[in-house]
């Protein structure tokens, strides 16, 4: 009877067999999430905040520590002016890493959108200490500054 078993359902895949469809399964996943990142990239470049939004909570949901996943959820929450996502989602980034620089700025930039001008020159401040180079930081620290009159 096992023999008849075995015969009409094949050998037992090896080891080697299973390893190679899990890394062929898991390159399909990773394409699919790859595509689905610049998707929601373009969509952000198009101002579909929605959009963008549900195509990174698709990637987010396959991988919750995606940290441009987070990044791109939080600047799609932030264009639909849902500070309160934007921020839990820059949360989220910087528990991950606490010196992002994207994630520190535009924690910045909330904060200083919620009336905390200190608390977000504070972040911008440490945002241009990680990303020097980086103009668009520089140029919402000068925001900032200007409306403490600096």
């Amino acid at each position: 009877m096992r023999q008849a078993l075995e015969t009409r359902a094949g050998p037992e895949p090896t080891t080697a067999e299973a390893a190679d469809k899990e890394a062929v399964e898991e390159t399909g996943v990773q394409d699919r999430l790859q595509r689905i990142a610049d998707e929601a990239s373009d969509l952000i470049a198009a101002q579909d905040f929605d959009g963008a939004l549900e195509a990174y909570k698709q990637i987010l949901t396959a991988r919750p520590e995606d940290e441009d996943a987070l990044l791109g959820a939080a600047v799609a929450c932030y264009g639909l002016n849902d500070l309160d996502s934007a921020e839990e989602y820059c949360r989220q980034v910087l528990q991950l890493d606490p010196q992002n620089p994207q994630a520190l700025g535009l924690s910045g930039v909330i904060a200083w959108r919620a009336d905390d001008a200190a608390r977000g020159l504070e972040l911008l401040d440490q945002a241009v200490a990680h990303a020097p180079d980086d103009a668009q930081l520089h140029n919402y620290r000068g925001i900032v500054l200007h409306s403490l009159g600096r």
